[in-house]
């Protein structure tokens, strides 16, 4: 019984994200909001809560969260989201150009996870 918990927040101005794996619960919204509220009692600003389905280990959540390993054999769930964030995502409609620069970056990261991994 466990919680897969994808987490993108603002740590001293600076965006992060972590995975978490909250354990003897399988009450999405209660693991959501332990995250929530560790994150904000070390200074950060939770941006996002995304529930990832399936039995994972951290670095595989890690992976999915960063570099989008994985993310495909997953439906993940929005289970926070704050206003700023909302405000942003929705105003993506409106700059295609910064769209495809982020399609651009996900995609150069996943490259870069590939080729790290071959050189291990």
């Amino acid at each position: 019984m466990s919680v897969n918990i994808l987490a993108d927040f603002k740590e001293n101005g600076i965006d992060k994200n972590e995975p978490h794996i909250v354990l003897y619960t399988d009450n999405e919204y209660e693991a959501g909001m332990i995250i929530k509220a560790k994150l904000e009692e070390r200074g950060c600003k939770v941006e996002s809560l995304i529930v990832v389905e399936g039995k994972w280990t951290l670095v595989q959540l890690h992976d999915m969260a960063n570099y989008g390993t994985g993310i495909e054999k997953v439906h993940p769930r929005l289970l926070y989201v704050s206003g700023d964030m909302l405000q942003y995502l929705n105003g993506l409609r409106n700059r295609p150009e910064e769209v495809a620069q982020l399609k651009n970056e996900i995609r150069r990261r996943a490259n870069g996870q590939k080729g790290n991994r071959e050189a291990q």
